[in-house]
């Protein structure tokens, strides 16, 4: 075929000129997301080298191929009752110091019956506290039991010299 065959399959005002290419656009660079074609994927349509990779790494689960931690266990109930009854005992106390209410004191036995009824009904709606935190506010109240009673008695010694030189200082005479 020649040069002038080929110009006669065009339509009528396009004869002479070249037929046009199909040209892909340029593409635009990503913004920000997920990279293409990152979507997640169910085992059935994962591709077969990612299943040989998993299998290697212990039976195709994720849990295999991370080490195996110790799990701890939650302490006995009577260690968290017993220890809950002795902050109970330092709270009502501080309580009853700062508001000079005596009445908001509770003995040992009062407080471990109601640390007791709390460890049950913990135990019962599946309430529990992670190690860390428990630790943390275990100390903030072994603290507050120490140096409470301290910073009250500090606070009303210097309210008392306050009131003593407020009372020893006399009038003068103008």
């Amino acid at each position: 075929m020649s040069a002038a065959e080929n110009t006669n399959d065009l339509p009528d005002g396009l004869a002479g000129q070249q037929a046009p290419t199909e040209e892909k656009p340029a593409e635009k660079p990503r913004g920000r997301g997920r990279p293409k074609g990152s979507t997640n994927k169910t085992p059935d349509e994962k591709p077969e080298i990612e299943t040989l990779l998993e299998q290697q790494a212990g039976g195709g689960t994720e849990q295999a191929a991370k080490p195996q931690q110790k799990k701890r266990g939650p302490k006995s109930g009577k260690a968290d009752a017993a220890a809950m009854a002795k902050q109970l005992v330092g709270i009502h106390t501080l309580a009853a110091m700062v508001t000079g209410l005596p009445e908001l004191q509770i003995t040992e036995p009062e407080a471990e019956n109601l640390a007791a009824a709390v460890t049950n009904v913990c135990e019962e709606y599946g309430l529990s506290i992670s190690g860390k935190t428990g630790a943390a506010i275990q100390l903030a109240a072994a603290c507050a039991m120490i140096y409470g009673p301290r910073a009250l008695a500090i606070n009303a010694r210097i309210q008392q010299a306050k009131a003593q030189a407020a009372r020893d200082v006399s009038p003068t005479a103008s």
